[in-house]
């Protein structure tokens, strides 16, 4: 299969956020009312995630470290095994926090294409300042 050009890129990647949504609410809303926080790895370590446009093939979804549940843990969580397709064109993240706005979690996602890596961030919950659109990282992804 050929690489993605940029306007595909974005749509897919675009399209994976809104696909991931509702299923990631549901799966923070079961772990938080077990009274468990719900942080889930980067799919892919800063070296190895998607770049260019390029499919890389799905990593491993059981993988976990520290506090952290798997993908494969979460969306067993959300009744959604197959959250994720085969291949796949970015890398993703799952950050919870707790503020003075209540319980919540930021996805984070990268895109690259052509050397560049841009992040986005979405929030489910009352911390909207940690929402922004799509910005040029220059360090990358903590993982």
């Amino acid at each position: 299969m050929p690489p993605l050009n940029k306007a595909q890129l974005a749509a897919r990647v675009d399209a994976t956020v809104a696909g991931l949504m509702p299923k990631l609410v549901e799966a923070f809303d079961a772990y938080k009312a077990e009274g468990r926080v719900f942080h889930t790895p980067a799919l892919y370590g800063k070296a190895e995630r998607p770049r260019g446009g390029v499919e890389k093939a799905r990593p491993d979804l059981t993988a976990k470290t520290g506090g952290q549940v798997s993908w494969d843990d979460a969306a067993g969580k959300a009744g959604a095994r197959g959250l994720f397709p085969a291949n796949f064109v970015t890398d993703v993240k799952v950050s919870h926090y707790s503020g003075p706005d209540g319980d919540g979690f930021v996805l984070e996602v990268w895109r690259e294409f052509d050397g560049v890596t841009e992040k986005k961030s979405v929030v489910h919950g009352g911390a909207t300042w940690k929402a922004h659109d799509w910005q040029v990282e220059v360090e990358g992804p903590d993982v």
